[in-house]
């Protein structure tokens, strides 16, 4: 009987390769351009927008909104020590430098309703949607 040789499926690698492309920068590097996690949702009268954006304190973090795009700003650099330590990292995946993103969002948003807090490391944005983009209600009248 032959033994067949098996090999790992690169599979995950494709995927892991196909959004690095995608998203045209890496999650994690040491280059000086990175792009943290994000979540969006929309609700009945806002939409919510949350970056996950651990290690940044509040005054290294700019937000910004015009013409119906939302920009978020970030920088992070990486702390040296006093003392010089030997040694190489044998893994590192703490990534540091400039962040930066915009995102468009519809007409039916109103740009004097925005409103943006930082806590724990997540940088959580509402922006509200205009009063005449709201569902209404109207009222059935019996004749």
């Amino acid at each position: 009987m032959a033994l067949v040789k098996v090999s790992r499926p690169r599979m995950p690698n494709l995927v892991d390769d196909m959004f690095r492309s995608f998203f045209d920068e890496p999650m994690h590097s040491n280059s000086s351009t990175w792009r943290p996690a994000m979540d969006a949702k929309e609700l009945e009268t806002s939409y919510e927008i949350k970056f996950s954006m651990p290690g940044f304190k509040k005054d290294q973090i700019q937000v910004s909104f015009s013409n119906n795009t939302l920009s978020v700003k970030g920088e992070q650099t990486e702390e040296k020590e006093e003392k010089e330590e030997k040694g190489d990292y044998l893994y590192r995946e703490i990534a540091y430098g400039r962040y930066e993103r915009s995102l468009y969002l519809p007409e039916n948003v109103d740009p004097n309703k925005v409103d943006a807090s930082f806590t724990d490391g997540i940088l959580s944005i509402s922006i509200a949607k205009k009063e005449e983009a709201l569902p209404k209600e109207i009222a059935v009248k019996v004749k």
